[in-house]
């Protein structure tokens, strides 16, 4: 199943739990995998009678650090705005900055093989960790659009 598929099915018909191999395929990974990240308490799984069973914050979570929120997006089109909250959606955002600082982002993103984009986004989330008890005085939803998609 592709990508655009899965994010789809994640996002557009989400359960509120997932057996292990159907959370494993909805991320792309191998029954092994799912079987790894579980035992090592890379995501917190149920165990029942059937096997494990995870939510679906569990898996949305999981998702969305493993994949950009532009490809999420992208594959949403215009049903993004019926399932990702507003704030969390993206924006368009013009800057000048000095030329040093522009090479510096496209070297530090061409290293980890990411665009300019994910890698200010990431750097973003961690500064709006830091000052989110701030932030959240200043901006209606900041906090719930923060942690998403948790509820």
């Amino acid at each position: 199943m592709s990508l655009h598929h899965r994010i789809r099915e994640l996002f557009l018909a989400p359960q509120l739990f997932y057996q292990a191999s159907e959370a494993a395929r909805l991320l792309g990974w191998s029954s092994a995998e799912i079987e790894r990240a579980i035992l090592e308490g890379e995501v917190e799984a149920t165990s029942t009678r059937a096997g494990y069973r995870l939510a679906w914050q569990e898996v949305a979570v999981t998702f969305t650090a493993q994949h950009s929120q532009s490809v999420i997006e992208q594959a949403l089109a215009e049903e993004a705005a019926a399932v990702v909250p507003e704030l969390v959606r993206l924006a368009e955002l013009r800057l000048q900055i000095p030329r040093y600082q522009a090479a510096m982002i496209t070297q530090l993103a061409d290293r980890e093989n990411i665009s300019v984009d994910e890698l200010v986004t990431r750097h973003f989330l961690d500064l709006a960790s830091v000052e989110s008890e701030w932030l959240a005085a200043k901006i209606p939803g900041f906090d719930a659009a923060l942690r998403w998609p948790e509820p």
